[in-house]
């Protein structure tokens, strides 16, 4: 495919192929603009005095600016638009019969591709995050190479702002609980987990499809990149990403009375043929037991998810992760009777058909989400001399209880772990013998007796808990469920027991995918802030129930706060999705490809099994992706057990994200490429940004702030005040200028300093029209409004940042040239006045551009060369007017 419409503004920054296809690129309104003549506006004709004027006021104004897409150490920084692996920028072609790049893709590869080397993140198969990480071509393992690229900066401190020996790994650790490779693998496979719905490409073509030809089957998926294979030998706590595949938020025990002699000697409900003969006495009761899972998807966000994924139980072997082996499980017991697994349901797994009020854009699953079957032990027989739960076994003899999970449906059963297994969490239950709970009776309420029957009722709707049966769970110790998605091996610190464990009968906190509490689930109406406990729309933190937690941090305590209420790391979820431990996943959706009267609040129905189409026309990546600062909601303390801590990329002093280097300097290594509606980035570089130092020195009276006036005035914030029973157009304000750019002058340049970096904006609180310009009037005002999420804080810095710089390649040199008579008498060094004379002179202006001179033979390679020189020494200048 040829693309169209890809220009470059510099013949110097094309890469080195042939000038016919760049020739071919260009669209017909392009060669069209090329052709119209700048005439003056008519304006200037009816006052030609304002002309002089314009003339005049040059020092001040400029019609161009290129700043430079270069990090700090002075190398290329790293695109965040996502691009298939089939396309190679040097020639516009695509290697395979599949064309899964769009014009978006080409433009993006363009402006961050230069001396063969792509600076970009490249996918291949979503199904598959090992070969996306291990991706091999032209003799390079490009995301991996990537990777330890950006290993080598952080490593590093940051010019400018060294403050000692801190470097980001440092900050985030070094050695078994490392962060800092988390991080960055985070970073890289967040990026591939973006648009995954483009408007521009057909059905078939979407990254996302994992089954050719059933387009809907795991549509919306993503294996997370791996950086190893799992397997014995190999390193439990190597970095991984999140992806967007499910993960467990609740283990439950499940514990149902099928069948009951009563009396008079009767048997009540569903007995199997097998246990029948055991029910003789009045009492004597046919259990059955399951576990049942809830899921959860952090990378929750306006684009259609649909499950793809089995798990499987089994033992792991302290020295492997590489598969569970379903034959070796712990003997496990209830009543003292030994459970063993039905050899029919030792998988779970996903269906075609999707749970009734399925909430199909990630986020929390409920237990529903494997509607095939549960994990299922055969029916055991309890006399009735038990009346009591005894429950032991799921850590006996070394062996260990754990769940692996998978991201294909057939995937738990054949044992395929080659590529197949995302991770292995551990499960390690507490008995119950204290003789307060009772076994289960037969419902009442005419549900189903047998678990089969009751989970196919399930799926369409209906009720599949009982107030009689017993149901006890383990939960994350923690409730940031990112923690959890983060990590290939959870070990059995990370769940725990429900605070009524062994108490009540029904000891859980399961939710529906609406958010609506299952039976008798302990969530109540609280939120992340433990003052309010009136909010509907939020379900309350895990943490609000376990304690305890913190002492299976791994950072020693030094991060600081780890509750959502003090660190303020939740995101607020998609219209009426219940606020959570999301990632901030971008909105590569269309409204109206779903139908809906009322989008992001109406529910998609993916169960007909069509996929909504996105209308290319509002198809946009700058605003699915406007900047890196849409990493502001990964976790930071995966490795290290610290929940609720994300990358900090707002004003927060006392978070640890605001701790020397501070969060917002990773920005510095990222940049997404303007491509829309014309590109306006070119290799390592972009047109029209403007510069956050706009005093121009010495002149500090001089202010040049008619830009920043436009670029705030076109954002807004959303703040959502304590008090708020709903959304409305009151939670989003204008920012005031003036009163936020007089924060810069009082921090900044009035003790003389400048902005090094465009990422210290979000060092600078954006104040809301009718609120003061000071830290502590801004501090008052967030306290007000404690429900607002992560994700809400940072969109304005998201949006902001792209369009700000602190450098730039264009300069405006003023000049006056006079040409001079000497006299015979006076020193040839020096102008004598009254005795040499001025001939000639002339007054003017240039502007003068630095560009990277793509076809210098000593370019370097700076993936691989930790040694290469700053591209400072690949500058070269021209006069440009």
């Amino acid at each position: 495919m040829v693309p169209k419409g890809i220009m470059f503004p510099n013949a110097s920054d094309r890469p080195p192929v042939e000038a016919s296809y760049y020739t071919r690129l260009r669209s017909p309104d392009e060669l069209l603009w090329d052709r119209k003549k700048r005439e003056p506006h008519a304006f200037f004709h009816r006052h030609p005095e304002s002309l002089k004027r314009l003339q005049r006021s040059q020092f001040l104004l400029t019609d161009r600016n290129s700043a430079p897409e270069t990090t700090l150490f002075g190398t290329p920084r790293i695109s965040i638009w996502p691009i298939h692996s089939s396309l190679d920028p040097a020639t516009g072609k695509i290697t395979s019969r599949a064309d899964k790049v769009s014009i978006y893709d080409h433009k993006a590869a363009l402006a961050s591709y230069f001396g063969d080397q792509k600076y970009y993140v490249t996918r291949s198969q979503a199904w598959d995050g090992e070969a996306d990480f291990r991706f091999y071509r032209a003799g390079s393992f490009e995301n991996e190479e990537i990777f330890r690229y950006l290993r080598r900066l952080t490593d590093q401190p940051i010019p400018g702002f060294a403050n000692g020996d801190a470097t980001f790994a440092s900050k985030y650790g070094n050695g078994p609980n490392d962060d800092r490779d988390n991080l960055l693998l985070s970073m890289m496979d967040y990026v591939r987990l973006t648009n995954l719905n483009d408007g521009s490409l057909d059905e078939a073509s979407q990254f996302c499809v994992v089954c050719a030809g059933n387009e809907h089957m795991g549509f919306g998926q993503v294996s997370p990149l791996i950086e190893a294979k799992p397997g014995k030998d190999q390193n439990l706590e190597a970095p991984k990403g999140i992806g967007r595949v499910l993960t467990a938020s609740e283990v439950g025990f499940l514990f149902v009375c099928r069948a009951e002699v009563d009396a008079n000697g009767e048997i009540r409900g569903t007995p199997t043929a097998k246990n029948k003969k055991y029910l003789v006495d009045p009492g004597d009761r046919e259990i059955e037991v399951g576990i049942v899972l809830e899921g959860f998807v952090p990378s929750h966000g306006w684009g259609e998810y649909r499950p793809y994924a089995s798990v499987s139980i089994g033992h792991v072997p302290s020295d492997e992760i590489a598969d569970t082996k379903p034959n070796e499980i712990p003997d496990i017991t209830l009543c003292n009777i030994p459970l063993e697994l039905d050899r029919r349901s030792r998988t779970a797994k996903t269906g075609l058909n999707l749970p009734k009020d399925w909430m199909a854009w990630g986020g929390n699953l409920g237990a529903r989400a494997f509607t095939e079957r549960l994990i299922q032990f055969n029916p055991i027989v309890i006399s009735e001399n038990q009346e009591h739960v005894s429950f032991s076994g799921t850590n006996v003899a070394g062996k260990t209880l754990s769940l692996s999970f998978y991201d294909t449906p057939e995937s738990a059963e054949s044992r395929r772990a080659s590529g197949d297994l995302v991770q292995t969490i551990v499960v390690e239950a507490p008995p119950i013998s204290n003789q307060s709970l009772r076994l289960p009776s037969l419902p009442e309420d005419g549900m189903p007796t047998t678990l089969k029957k009751r989970w196919l009722a399930a799926v369409q709707g209906g009720p599949w808990l009982s107030n009689g049966d017993v149901l006890q769970s383990l939960v994350p110790n923690h409730g940031d469920y990112r923690l959890i998605a983060g990590k290939r091996f959870v070990g059995a610190q990370a769940f725990v027991a429900h605070p009524n464990w062994g108490k009540t009968p029904l000891a859980h906190q399961l939710v529906e995918p609406t958010g609506k509490p299952v039976l008798g689930s302990s969530l109540g109406r609280q939120s992340y802030i433990p003052a309010l406990a009136t909010r509907s729309d939020q379900p309350p933190p895990d943490y609000l129930h376990t304690s305890g937690f913190g002492q299976n941090r791994l950072d020693g305590g030094y991060r600081g706060p780890c509750h959502p209420h003090l660190t303020g790391d939740f995101d607020n979820g998609v219209g009426s999705a219940p606020d959570g431990p999301y990632i901030n996943r971008p909105d590569d959706g269309e409204s109206r490809g779903y139908q809906l009267g009322d989008p992001y609040f109406d529910v998609p129905n993916p169960n007909g099994n069509v996929l909504p189409q996105v209308n290319p026309v509002s198809f946009g990546p700058q605003r699915m992706l406007p900047s890196p600062v849409m990493f502001g909601s990964l976790p930071t303390g995966v490795q290290s057990n610290v929940p609720w801590q994300t990358l900090l990329f707002r004003p927060h002093p006392e978070h640890y994200g605001a701790n020397s280097p501070h969060d917002h300097l990773l920005l510095d290594f990222f940049w997404m490429p303007t491509v829309e509606p014309v590109p306006v980035s070119h290799p390592f570089a972009t047109e029209g940004k403007i510069n956050m130092n706009h005093v121009i020195e010495p002149f500090h009276y001089i202010h040049r702030t008619t830009a920043l006036h436009a670029l705030l005035k076109a954002e807004k914030l959303m703040a959502i005040p304590e008090d708020s029973q709903g959304h409305s157009n009151s939670v989003r304000h204008y920012i005031d200028t003036e009163q936020t750019l007089q924060i810069w002058n009082r921090e900044v340049f009035a003790k003389g300093r400048t902005f090094l970096t465009a990422s210290r904006v979000c060092e600078m609180p954006l104040v809301p029209e009718g609120e003061t310009g000071s830290r502590a009037a801004m501090e008052s005002f967030w306290k007000d409004h404690r429900l607002t999420g992560d994700n809400t804080k940072e969109r304005p810095y998201a949006n902001l940042y792209p369009r700000l710089t602190t450098r730039s390649n264009s300069f405006r040199v003023h000049f006056i040239a006079q040409s001079l008579k000497k006299a015979r008498t006076t020193p040839p060094n020096r102008f004598v006045p009254g005795a040499d004379r001025i001939l000639g002179e002339t007054v003017g202006s240039r502007r003068i551009e630095r560009v990277i001179d793509h076809n210098h033979p000593d370019l370097p390679n700076y993936l691989s060369d930790a040694d290469a020189p700053s591209l400072a020494r690949f500058i070269r200048f021209r006069v440009s007017s």
